[in-house]
């Protein structure tokens, strides 16, 4: 029956099958001992900040009640793949799946979007059957990609969103293009805020008349996300986010990563050298040839880093502890206008659920919705008997249509249309740092505790 099939069809049966199969083979001795007690229903534990002073507080209630699962929300993982690892492995390989579909798949016109003036950027849309058949006005999503990610490797969030009826679209980081090198010495394993702003403009340019605009943001894309949403506070056209396995303290996790899977970090310290650092040596060496030499030294993610800071600040002699600071998400959290979904598990071995911070959720960060699950690991959150759906893909599209029918609504019931409709596609620019914490006004508390689930 398979031989009856397109070949990229075929190839994604097949690669399925061996998927299943070696997934199943990593976690044969945890289900011969509990597969009975690991076929159950997770409830995840929620936060939020109630505050009805607060505007942005009283938006996510309004996007809560209208996605009731959002405020008592569940997660039932494949009992096959429900220990932190199987599940990771199964979340990766079906996203490496992906890619490779993507790139066996006929050249389709059309799929990227180009960044004027900045060659090393890209938009890339997805092309899937139901992608190329939304509308103009369809309401748009951006995802921002893993510190090592590409935009083939996302192709299966991208196809989901468009099961939803949004207009999904990577944005593809400096290096990360596999097919290209980079044509200036500039790369940031972290994302840069003023890339994301040009990126967007792109996006306004391709379709203007997209109805909304949400984004969301994978493990170190999350971090991208934060940042860029607290420097452009009020300007952003982004009308809600999801963040999706956050570091919270990227130092302290990437510190823990080195501790708990050396082997997944020499992987990737690998990757990154080859990808970023010899297949664009020439360049880089030309403006910062020291710089160079302590990339491939690093023994570490932090120490890599912490090196590659020339490059990523695009200043000879930035320092890691330079780099760090400027990138530290928690530093403007406070300037974030839209309402954000972040995601954390507990088993999560490389932004673990303990770095977390339900006290500032609840305390003063109005807007934000914190759910924890007790599984799902790093990014995978894998759901269904055969592993092929996605906890995080579910809740944050859940989460991004009741943004979107709430800004919808609030524009209808404007008088002559002139309430302010968050997410739809305009030009932006970058608001203002937010205001240091010494002397800012202490929010209202809700009378629940610090980091008391939301009820």
């Amino acid at each position: 029956r398979l031989g009856r099939l397109p070949l990229a069809t075929r190839l994604g049966r097949l690669s399925l099958m061996l998927l299943l199969a070696l997934s199943h083979a990593l976690t044969i001795p945890t289900t011969l001992r509990a597969h009975r007690g690991n076929n159950r229903i997770e409830r995840v534990r929620a936060y939020w900040r109630k505050d009805d002073a607060s505007p942005l507080a009283r938006r996510l209630d309004k996007i809560i009640a209208a996605a009731p699962a959002l405020e008592r929300p569940t997660y039932q993982p494949t009992p096959w793949a429900r220990s932190a690892k199987a599940n990771f492995v199964l979340a990766t390989l079906r996203s490496r799946l992906a890619a490779l579909r993507r790139n066996v798949e006929p050249p389709l016109t059309g799929r990227t979007t180009a960044v004027p003036s900045e060659p090393d950027l890209g938009v890339e849309w997805t092309k899937d059957e139901v992608g190329v058949t939304l509308p103009p006005e369809a309401p748009i999503v951006i995802f921002l990609h893993t510190i090592t990610g590409t935009a083939a490797q996302t192709r299966w969030l991208m196809a989901y969103a468009s099961s939803r009826g949004w207009r999904a679209c990577t944005f593809v980081r400096r290096g990360h293009d596999p097919s290209s090198r980079l044509t200036s010495p500039t790369f940031n394993l972290l994302g840069d805020v003023s890339d994301v702003q040009l990126q967007l403009e792109a996006v306004r340019r391709a379709h203007p008349r997209a109805s909304f605009l949400g984004m969301v943001g994978v493990s170190a894309g999350s971090g991208l996300l934060i940042s860029y949403l607290g420097a452009a506070g009020s300007a952003t056209p982004v009308g809600a986010a999801c963040a999706i396995c956050p570091a919270w303290d990227v130092g302290s996790a990437f510190g823990a990563m080195s501790e708990a899977q050396p082997a997944a970090e020499r992987a990737m310290l690998a990757q990154i050298r080859s990808r970023f650092v010899r297949r664009n040596e020439r360049l880089l060496r030309a403006y910062d040839s020291a710089a160079v030499d302590a990339c491939l030294a690093a023994q570490s993610l932090s120490d890599l880093l912490a090196a590659h800071a020339p490059f990523a600040m695009r200043r000879r002699g930035a320092t890691g502890d330079e780099y760090f600071a400027a990138h530290d998400p928690m530093a403007v959290r406070r300037n974030v206008s839209v309402p954000v979904l972040v995601l954390n598990a507990e088993d999560d071995f490389v932004c673990p659920a303990s770095l977390a911070r339900p006290d500032v959720i609840v305390r003063d960060q109005p807007g934000a919705l914190l759910l924890i699950t007790k599984s799902g690991s790093h990014v995978a959150f894998n759901e269904g008997p055969l592993g092929r759906k996605s906890f995080h893909t579910r809740v944050s599209l859940d989460f991004l249509d009741a943004a979107r029918e709430l800004a919808a609504a609030e524009a209808a019931n404007s008088e002559a249309g002139t309430a302010e409709l968050r997410g739809v596609v305009v030009p932006t620019a970058l608001g203002p740092r937010p205001p240091a914490a010494a002397g800012e006004r202490k929010p209202r508390r809700d009378g629940r505790e610090q980091g008391e689930p939301g009820r």
